[in-house]
């Protein structure tokens, strides 16, 4: 199961439109702007999402894999690239830190939500594993202060929810439909 105060962080974000976080000076800015003036969510929902190329890429690829088969082989891989990526960029953002530890626990929890790359894994399995490894980045970051590509993670936590079959999961395909 997910980490509560993750899901909750995660929701949050993803009705706030996944914010492109460019630079950290620019995400915590968005933030405190969001914050200050108080917009309605619903103005952040009928607004387009940019991404940057790497996650505009998965993006297309679950939407043409996964909305409405999340259980399908072509899903479950696309989401092993997802987390391959987070784990490659947040190993790199680790290292650069001087956070060996932390890029030894990454390793060793993310690494079976990558297998679908290779080789055939069931939506069961792969939802176990990808829990797993958006668990212990939430852990990693609480440690550490490092945060990992969010647009990443969001895509991560929102195939969770789609593999739980959770409500949640309408919000996620909405934003997947909209991103740009």
């Amino acid at each position: 199961m997910l980490k509560k105060p993750v899901l909750l962080t995660m929701f949050a974000l993803l009705v706030c439109s996944m914010p492109k976080p460019a630079s950290s000076e620019l995400y915590n800015k968005r933030q405190s702007d969001s914050s200050n003036s108080s917009p309605k969510a619903s103005a952040y929902n009928n607004s387009a999402v940019e991404l940057d190329s790497i996650v505009l890429e998965h993006v297309n690829n679950m939407r043409s894999e996964c909305l409405g088969s999340w259980e399908e082989q072509g899903c479950i891989k696309a989401m092993s690239y997802i987390a391959m990526d987070i784990a490659t960029s947040y190993a790199d953002s680790l290292h650069k830190a001087k956070k060996e530890d932390a890029m030894e626990d990454l390793k060793q929890h993310c690494a079976a939500s990558t297998a679908a790359i290779k080789i055939e894994v069931p939506a069961y399995a792969q939802n176990s594993a990808i829990t797993e490894c958006v668990n212990i980045i939430a852990d990693i970051h609480d440690k550490t202060l490092i945060q990992p590509n969010i647009n990443l993670y969001q895509l991560l936590i929102g195939s969770v929810w789609c593999l739980s079959e959770d409500q949640s999961c309408t919000v996620f395909e909405q934003q997947i439909f909209k991103a740009r």
